[in-house]
């Protein structure tokens, strides 16, 4: 709009993200990302990578460069986008930011404040201040140099985290690329805010239109599960089960699934899909 870039508008009641992020292992189903908390607020963490290659659907290449990210992070940066729902995003190089508080982003990802949360959430923060991502799809070179700037004022004793610490966040317009023609999916909450395996087949799944059948393999790699292969058959069958529950959104919700005859492809069917 004239020289403001905005992202694509979409419900109250949904998240969004790009297809990009919700169809690869960027943000991991692993839960051992947040783990190490502590340790990365105490500014003793390792583990910086650089252009790493992340597990993609289809014929989608990403290069990944920073901290190991979680589905944990998916929610967290899916709420920094809300913050650009109705202003636009940041120019390259500009200075502007979005400023709230701990508690209020707390209550915007759909959470209770508490010290605990602050510190989650101030992690989190700091890892994706660091991601910077390289993409390559459909003859298509789209590079975000970072995901968010993040600058804490106050509170930046660990021992000292309150409610009322501001927090100021910053997205710029090279992540607009991302979020082309059909290249974005919105989640209703409920679902955004799954963690685990059954966050991230959650939203994999609520941005594809037909179900097809995929290979367990191709789903361990896209899913960030970790290199223990002999149990991810029962971890994805839990998942899949608790996603058939009633009260699962709409939009992931599972009406049923079944694996092929040698165990290498499942083929899952949402309730929308449902006719």
């Amino acid at each position: 709009m004239g020289a403001d870039v905005h992202l694509p508008g979409w419900s109250a009641t949904s998240r969004a993200l790009p297809n990009a992020f919700l169809r690869s292992a960027l943000f991991a189903a692993t839960r051992g990302v947040q783990a190490d908390n502590a340790n990365l607020l105490a500014g003793g963490s390792t583990g910086l990578v650089a252009e790493e290659k992340i597990g993609t659907f289809k014929d989608m290449n990403m290069m990944f460069s920073g901290y190991g990210l979680c589905q944990f992070d998916r929610l967290v940066y899916s709420t920094c986008l809300e913050y650009y729902r109705d202003v636009p995003l940041c120019p390259e190089g500009s200075l502007q930011y979005q400023r709230t508080t701990f508690y209020e982003f707390a209550c915007r990802m759909g959470n209770r404040y508490s010290v605990k949360a602050h510190r989650a959430i101030r992690a989190s923060l700091f890892r994706l201040s660091f991601a910077r991502v390289r993409i390559r799809h459909e003859r298509m070179n789209i590079e975000v140099p970072k995901l968010l700037s993040v600058k804490f004022e106050h509170g930046e004793s660990v021992e000292g985290f309150k409610g009322s610490d501001e927090l100021l966040l910053r997205v710029t317009t090279s992540v607009a690329e991302l979020f082309g023609p059909g290249a974005w999916t919105s989640v209703e909450n409920g679902a955004a805010r799954y963690d685990g395996l059954r966050g991230w087949l959650a939203n994999f799944y609520a941005g594809h239109a037909h179900p097809k059948p995929l290979p367990v393999e191709l789903l361990h790699q896209l899913c960030g599960y970790g290199p223990n292969k002999s149990n991810f058959r029962a971890s994805l069958v839990r998942a899949l089960e608790k996603l058939k529950d009633p009260t699962t959104p709409a939009c992931s919700r599972v009406a049923s699934y079944h694996f092929s005859k040698d165990g290498t492809n499942i083929y899952v069917v949402r309730s929308a899909w449902v006719v």
